[in-house]
C-alpha cells in the first residue's frame, strides 16, 4: 500500500505548478508517479511540466474540460493503489505522502485520509494552520453531509478501490465536486484526518475571487446534493435527511456567511432565493436585517475615516 500516484491538475498554472511538482518529487516517500494533466491552458502550463523530464507524466486536455475531467483523467494515467490529489497553485511538506501511506496501513479499510492544512500568502508564506479534528477510521457520512466540514483536496490521499466502486469526480459539477466525491466515498468507506499540518495551501487573487458569484455557487450547491441523493440510491446508503431539505439548510447557512463576512450582495442573493422557494421564515428575516443594518454600519465607519 506504499505505492501513490500523484494527480496534479493544471489550468493556466504557470506561475505555481514548479513549486507544486518539486514539492511532489522531494516527499520522503517517493511517490509511483506524478501525473500533471494541462487542461487546455493557453500559457505554459504543459511546458513547465515538461521541464522535469521523465519524472513527470503530462496528460493533456485540447481544450479546458473542467476540474474534475482533468482529475480524472490524471487518475485513469495511473494505477497505482492510493491517489495523492495536488491543486497546482499548492504544495506538500516532505512527509505527507510518508504520513498518509501510514496511515492506510495502519487502518486498511479506510477510504480516503486528509492532515492539517498550513493557510499560505501568495508566496507561499505561511499565515496560519487549520486544525480539522484528528479522525481515525470513522464513519464521517452523517456529520460530513450535514455540516460540510472542510477536507480540502490537496490535503486528501485516496484509495483507488473507492473511487472505482463509489465512482470518479462528477463531471457535472464545475464546484463542489470535491466535497460530492467525499460524500460518496465516507458512505461506504470510514476516513482518517492526520494530525499534522503537511499541505500548503496558497491564497491568491484568482483561488479567492473564483467560484464568488452567489449563484453560481447556489446552482452547484443544488446539483451536489441531489447527485449525492442519487449516489445514496444506488450505494444503498439512508441520508440523514433529504436532499431538499439539506439544500435549504444550505442556502440560510450561506446567508450567514455573506453577512458575517461583509457581502451583503451575496447575502440579499441567497435571502431571494430562500424568498422565491417559500423556505424564508420569520428568523431568517431577521438575521438578515441585523446582520445587513451592521454591515452598512461597517461601510459606513470606513467611509469617514
Amino acid at each position: 500500500m506504499n505505492e501513490i500516484d500523484v494527480v496534479i491538475p493544471a489550468h493556466n498554472a504557470e506561475p505555481f505548478l514548479a513549486e507544486a511538482v518539486r514539492s511532489a518529487l522531494r516527499q520522503t516517500l517517493a511517490p509511483k508517479r506524478v501525473i500533471v494533466v494541462d487542461d487546455g491552458s493557453t500559457d505554459r502550463t504543459a511546458e513547465v511540466a515538461a521541464s522535469f523530464g521523465e519524472r513527470v507524466i503530462l496528460v493533456r486536455h485540447e481544450r479546458c474540460r473542467g476540474l474534475p475531467a482533468a482529475r480524472n483523467s490524471g487518475i485513469r494515467a495511473g494505477d497505482a493503489p492510493l491517489v495523492a490529489l495536488l491543486d497546482a497553485d499548492d504544495a506538500w511538506l516532505e512527509r505527507h505522502l510518508e504520513r498518509a501511506a501510514a496511515e492506510f496501513a495502519r487502518h486498511p479499510h479506510i477510504g480516503l485520509c486528509y492532515a492539517q492544512v498550513v493557510d499560505c500568502d501568495e508566496n507561499l508564506r505561511p499565515i496560519s494552520t487549520r486544525k480539522f479534528r484528528r479522525r481515525e477510521a470513522e464513519d464521517v457520512f452523517d456529520e460530513l453531509y450535514m455540516s460540510a466540514f472542510p477536507i480540502p483536496p490537496s490535503a486528501a490521499v485516496l484509495r483507488r478501490e473507492a473511487l472505482e466502486r463509489c465512482g470518479m469526480f462528477d463531471e457535472r459539477l464545475l464546484k463542489a465536486q470535491d466535497f460530492e466525491c467525499w460524500l460518496r466515498i465516507a458512505m461506504l468507506y470510514p476516513i482518517s484526518c492526520i494530525d499534522e499540518p503537511l499541505c500548503l495551501r496558497r491564497n491568491h487573487a484568482r483561488s479567492i475571487t473564483q467560484g464568488s458569484d452567489p449563484e453560481r455557487v447556489l446552482h452547484y450547491d443544488a446539483l451536489c446534493f441531489k447527485a449525492c441523493e442519487e449516489a445514496a440510491a444506488r450505494l444503498g446508503r439512508r441520508l440523514p435527511i433529504p436532499a431538499e431539505r439539506r439544500i435549504v439548510i444550505g442556502r440560510r447557512r450561506r446567508m450567514r456567511e455573506a453577512l458575517a463576512g461583509g457581502d451583503l450582495e451575496a447575502a440579499r442573493v441567497f435571502r431571494e432565493t430562500l424568498r422565491r422557494e417559500g423556505a424564508l421564515r420569520a428568523a431568517d428575516r431577521v438575521r438578515f436585517a441585523a446582520g445587513a443594518a451592521l454591515v452598512l454600519a461597517r461601510r459606513a465607519v470606513r467611509r469617514f475615516r
